[in-house]
């Protein structure tokens, strides 16, 4: 029964330290990093000025340009406007906006907030996966194969 935890649990660390290590930026994270500052009040200039500004601060030079490359990224990125139209597509997940401005609260930025809230449920929805294959005649030992393959 130990085993079968620990392959459980270790699982869920090793998710956990990867999101936090190697974290996946997409442009998503903009967005809700977008909407955290809207949340503070932030709009046109000013929004687009902190929201890419601590992007930059966050994320390698190569990452970056990534992130602000192609017709519809550069557009939202040259064109407060065009950012402050994103943010009803992400406003909408209140809890998570207001988890990354909680985290803000205790010195994380936004930017750093979005990876490690995805970090902690990644790893959070592999325990749940864990415990669902305890209770079936699956092997426990194939659990760490399908969260690597599923990535």
């Amino acid at each position: 029964m130990v085993f079968r935890y620990g392959v459980l649990v270790g699982t869920a660390l090793v998710i956990l330290i990867c999101g936090l290590i190697k974290p996946l930026h997409n442009w998503d994270m903009i967005a809700y990093v977008a909407a955290a500052y809207y949340r503070d009040g932030y709009t046109g200039s000013d929004l687009t000025r902190e929201t890419y500004g601590e992007v930059k601060k966050e994320v390698s030079s190569k990452t970056f340009s990534k992130l602000i490359t192609g017709k519809y990224r550069e557009t939202v990125y040259e064109d407060p406007s065009s950012l402050e139209q994103q943010i009803p597509f992400y406003s909408i997940r209140v809890g998570y906006i207001e988890l990354i401005r909680l985290l803000k609260k205790t010195g994380m930025n936004y930017t750093k907030s979005t990876y490690v809230i995805s970090a902690i449920f990644a790893s959070l929805s592999v325990l749940v996966l864990g415990l669902i294959i305890l209770k079936t005649p699956v092997p426990i030992g194939m659990m760490p194969i399908g969260v690597a393959v599923t990535g």
